[in-house]
């Protein structure tokens, strides 16, 4: 996901985001401090049980009340979906149409 973004022209994202509030922290797979975006790659794996989607549901839900934007994106956005990954992350990022390829 990361390669995507950076062969796009893209701002290169930090991995391993940590991000602190109020005497805690979350971690991103990858982001962007200064816009305030981050973006998950959600593999099924990781996802699969109740208890892990309502972890990362809280979690997505206290990024969102500490002002990011978190993006989420499988292996078909970024094996067979990328164009659309990269329209939306741009749009999140603020970035001018142009200023990146697909």
């Amino acid at each position: 996901m990361r390669w995507r973004f950076i062969a796009a022209r893209f701002p290169v994202p930090d991995v391993q985001v940590r991000v602190p509030a109020g005497g805690r922290a979350r971690w991103l797979d990858i982001g962007w401090h200064e816009e305030r975006v981050g973006a998950e790659f959600d593999g099924q794996e990781a996802h699969m049980t109740p208890q892990q989607l309502r972890d990362d549901r809280h979690r997505h839900n206290w990024l969102t009340e500490h002002r990011w934007t978190l993006l989420h994106f499988t292996k078909a956005d970024v094996y067979r979906e990328h164009r659309q990954m990269l329209a939306v992350t741009a749009r999140a990022l603020g970035l001018r149409p142009g200023s990146w390829r697909s």
